[in-house]
């Protein structure tokens, strides 16, 4: 019987995982690195295009795995990515995103409180209080329903 490799790597790298390695277990950078077939950069360069290279390998197993194989994996910073249980793969994904959320929401914040608003025309000044009640609408849903969850998510 042959042995098939999957193209391209990441999608390998994705059926290995899932027939490898158990909850908890550390998928280490050294091991994607080989997965992915990317060489050790030796310049600046090489670097550039590795980051590159090695970030959308990621991107691309890790949605693989997810909708493939029901697997997330969680950075462990400097190490590689350890592979999720099932009982903390929702409280994992929520705090993830909604640290997403926010960081925009505050990234759309100071675009908005910042501007020089007496340079506004009046049909801009109206948008802008438009904007600005509309962000505040949408802050007090996220930091409510973030509360919320992260209750559920404990008394579960």
């Amino acid at each position: 019987m042959t042995n098939t490799t999957l193209h391209p790597e990441w999608r390998q790298a994705a059926k290995d995982i899932a027939e490898k390695f158990k909850y908890g277990d550390l998928v280490s950078m050294v091991w994607l690195q080989e997965a992915f077939h990317l060489q050790e950069p030796k310049c600046i360069d090489e670097f550039k295009s590795y980051q590159l290279d090695f970030l959308a390998s990621m991107d691309a197993l890790r949605q693989e795995l997810l909708e493939e194989h029901k697997l997330v994996l969680r950075n462990v910073r400097g190490a590689g990515y350890e592979v999720v249980e099932p009982n903390e793969q929702v409280e994992f994904a929520w705090h993830s995103a909604f640290g997403k959320v926010k960081q925009e929401l505050g990234k759309l914040a100071g675009a908005i409180r910042n501007i020089r608003y007496d340079e506004l025309s009046e049909e801009k000044r109206r948008e802008h209080a438009d904007a600005q009640a509309k962000l505040c609408g949408v802050t007090a849903f996220v930091r409510r329903e973030g509360k919320r969850k992260t209750g559920l998510l404990k008394a579960s």
